[in-house]
């Protein structure tokens, strides 16, 4: 428990108000049972309900530390984004007060606005080793909630991308028939980008387990937050080598909750390659986001369809592309794009997924167009290099961008150039604008462009016949945006997140009625053929 020592800052009323939800993991009485204390200087600059509570949770399994240091940016120690130590401190004694003694840094994105890092080295004298730790096994203590089913989602990584951006979406629509509690288990650097701010906004707490506690021990970590929550459903949204490999032991921790998992997003490449796992196998319902999928999961997994659903992913209500014209010239400039050119853009993360060398080839075939490319990742230097090889002056990258209305306003087509995934969010956010797509063989996105009449997809096995393919395509572009726009409204109440969300609650509510308890004999019988020896 912490105690929270107001004395330093004017109107502690709003600091009373604001850790209310905490429950009894604060106190504003000191007893012998608040092992730390907390003791902000100013309101402003004072940790934030999400923060204290990851400290709270850290040092309730492990109290081994006489600080704790929160930092709010991308980098590690010796970092913290709040100029006074002691607005960033959580304490055991005096030393660790001053920073003195066995300390642990927490990351706790997201980074605050206006905030810059400050090093500390030279004010911190004690550092502990993160993955040095000792697990405790506390007594819980209780987060008040409502009397909505509580739901843990698991989206894996918090970045700036389509499985996180869909997750959102939903939360948004169902957050008034759900509590959802966000638990990570992969740390992100600046090239991924962080939703932290935006799962927040739609969840009742938002837990960094992977900057909390190394893997190891997230079992222990999870079990306690279960008893913390009593969770009645965990959304698994991504996959991870360790979800994978502790499968089995996660359906016997969370035995009396329901679990959905939607951890596939292709039909050949990822977590598709473990779904033979008893452990995977064990959980309640599936949920396939596309129709490959689907039929993957029936056909070569032998998976019973009546505990699979196929959603789509939801993407949020866009403006048509006719309607963002006003931005344009603000865009145009600001980026130093040629309004005069036809412009085609490629909105990913620059990885070998995606194949943003592809489109780099496309710019330099056809200079009569201009090729922008938007986002951030590991290839970047190459792709940069590759442009400046090439001598290429129709083609311009912009880092990431959190919204992509303005890319979308000087776009006269999408260019999707991945080698696998399931249907991307950027194809989909400007099939809804009435944009036109130029797209790789992947996933559904031969089916959604049938379904909407929007043409074909292409192979990119041999990529000068890609590069023959588009050339063209573009030279009808104008027939393209015309078929395009009248199909938008169809396509965006397809892919609406209201449209979406009611099959969400259908799985959600299907998966909690199928588990009941422990003793519940639909549960009993999918422990017993999956997990016979647990």
């Amino acid at each position: 428990m912490i105690f929270l020592d107001l004395t330093a800052v004017d109107h502690p009323d709003q600091l009373i108000r604001r850790y209310a939800s905490l429950g009894t993991f604060i106190d504003d009485q000191n007893s012998v049972s608040c092992v730390y204390h907390y003791q902000p200087k100013t309101i402003d600059e004072a940790l934030s309900c999400h923060e204290l509570l990851n400290i709270a949770i850290f040092l309730s399994l492990n109290s081994q530390f006489d600080f704790i240091l929160v930092n709010n940016s991308f980098e590690d120690y010796p970092v913290t984004t709040r100029k006074n130590l002691q607005d960033a401190i959580v304490y055991r004694n005096e030393e660790g007060k001053r920073g003195i003694g066995s300390g642990r840094e927490l990351r706790l994105l997201p980074e605050r606005s206006a905030s810059r890092p400050y090093d500390i080295s030279g004010s911190v004298v004690g550092h502990a080793d993160p993955d040095n730790m000792m697990i405790a096994k506390p007594e819980p203590n209780r987060i008040p909630n409502s009397t909505k089913p509580l739901v843990f989602v698991w989206p894996i990584f918090l970045a700036m991308g389509g499985v996180e951006r869909n997750t959102i979406e939903i939360m948004k629509v169902l957050k008034s028939k759900y509590d959802f509690v966000v638990i990570s288990m992969e740390r992100i650097g600046p090239s991924l980008g962080s939703l932290h701010h935006d799962f927040l906004e739609h969840s009742v707490a938002l837990i960094d387990l992977c900057e909390l506690f190394p893997q190891q021990v997230y079992l222990d970590a999870l079990g306690f937050l279960k008893e913390v929550f009593s969770p009645s459903l965990i959304w698994i949204c991504n996959g991870n080598p360790w979800l994978q490999e502790n499968a089995r032991k996660i359906r016997i921790l969370f035995h009396d909750a329901a679990i959905v998992d939607q951890e596939v997003y292709d039909t050949g490449e990822g977590w598709i390659n473990g779904y033979e796992s008893p452990g995977i196998q064990s959980f309640n319902r599936f949920i396939a986001v596309t129709e490959k999928i689907h039929r993957v999961f029936l056909e070569e997994k032998g998976m019973d369809d009546s505990r699979i659903d196929v959603i789509y992913s939801a993407v949020k209500q866009m403006p048509l592309i006719s309607n963002l014209s006003k931005r344009r010239d603000d865009f145009f400039s600001k980026y130093g794009i040629k309004s005069t050119l036809n412009t085609f853009t490629f909105a990913a993360r620059i990885v070998e997924q995606k194949n943003p060398l592809l489109f780099v080839q496309l710019a330099h075939v056809y200079p009569q167009y201009q090729f922008v490319m938007v986002g951030e990742g590991i290839l970047e230097d190459v792709v940069n290099d590759k442009a400046q090889e090439l001598g290429l002056s129709n083609f311009i990258r912009i880092p990431f961008i959190p919204g992509l209305e303005e890319v979308y306003s000087i776009s006269d087509g999408m260019i999707v150039t991945s080698i696998y995934e399931g249907l991307p969010i950027a194809m989909i956010e400007a099939m809804c604008l009435g944009l036109p797509v130029f797209s790789t063989a992947v996933g559904d996105a031969e089916n959604i462009l049938a379904k909407f009449k929007l043409g074909k997809v292409y192979s990119a096995e041999d990529e000068a016949q890609f590069v023959k393919d588009f050339g063209c395509w573009a030279d009808d572009i104008s027939q393209h945006k015309e078929i395009s726009l009248k199909a938008s409204e169809d396509v965006r109440l397809f892919f609406s997140s209201e449209t979406l969300a009611t099959k969400y609650i259908s799985t959600f509510e299907q998966a909690i009625a199928d588990c009941g308890n422990y003793k519940g004999s639909f549960l009993r019988r999918l422990m017993n053929r999956f997990l016979p020896s647990r």
